[in-house]
């Protein structure tokens, strides 16, 4: 097969542009679909399982190794080449994105060890193994902003995802009035608060994604906002779907800039 791309991006470097170094996959080949763990369960007295609702996926590995391009000289210079590359495929879990698919990213990390072998290429090359999460995320995410005072309104958003994509907010008063209350409402989920008094400039950041949460940051200080929160639903998009926003203010009219984004995920 020709004209394959498997060079990769980790965490900003990639490995032929940044290290002089070809990645080869392994011969187990990439995986496609991570190991689900499903909700199913034996009846005495039935065939087979009873399937329920829920289902979680599994870590998956992908292993290869990287041949340097330019030979080194000697074995010197082959460890020092790989003292130079230790700390980048060594760093924290980070995005991972494969030539051959530049618009999404898998979160990954090496954590076993990776050797050093003259075995399978004349000048050496490093094998290692990367652990990855179970979905891949578009790289650009789907962000609307508008301007919204106490009537409200709606977005009309549109997200490509295979799987339903969590919706993160971003509220920033605007106006001089406080910031009192907020529901975002899509498909029968919603987040409703209420209680708080957000001054001009606060913004309160809500997280669909995991870790779940959400938080206000006021004059540089950041608090728990889930104290003021009624309501907490998992809402999230897939497709063409209608966001409705409300906001309330102390002096009952004000101002706030709305920001919603969503990430589409694949298996």
């Amino acid at each position: 097969m020709s004209g394959i791309l498997s060079g990769f991006t980790f965490n900003g470097l990639h490995c032929m542009r940044d290290f002089g170094l070809l990645y080869v996959p392994s011969e187990e080949g990439r995986v496609i679909t991570p190991a689900r763990r499903v909700n199913a369960y034996e009846i005495a007295g039935t065939s087979g399982t009873v399937r329920f609702p829920g289902e979680t996926y599994g870590v998956s590995t992908l292993s290869g190794a990287l041949y340097p391009m330019e030979s080194p000289a000697d074995d010197k210079a082959a460890q020092a080449l790989m003292r130079r590359v230790a700390p980048w495929l060594y760093g924290p879990r980070g995005q991972l994105i494969f030539d051959y698919e530049p618009d999404r990213y898998l979160v990954a990390e090496v954590v076993a060890e990776s050797i050093w072998s003259e075995q399978s290429w004349l000048d050496g090359g490093l094998d290692f193994t990367f652990e990855i999460q179970p979905f891949a995320y578009a790289v650009a995410p789907v962000v609307h902003r508008h301007m919204m005072d106490q009537s409200g309104g709606y977005f009309a958003m549109e997200v490509e995802t295979g799987l339903p994509a969590p919706l993160e907010a971003v509220i920033t008063n605007a106006g001089s009035s406080a910031l009192t209350g907020m529901r975002i409402e899509c498909g029968g989920a919603a987040w409703d608060f209420s209680g708080m008094e957000l001054a001009a400039g606060a913004t309160l950041t809500i997280s669909g994604e995991t870790p779940i949460g959400a938080e206000i940051t006021e004059s540089g200080v950041v608090t728990n906002a889930l104290v003021y929160a009624d309501t907490f639903d998992q809402v999230a998009l897939q497709g063409a779907q209608r966001v409705q926003v409300s906001l309330t203010f102390s002096g009952g009219s004000g101002s706030a800039a709305v920001e919603l984004r969503a990430r589409g995920r694949w298996l």
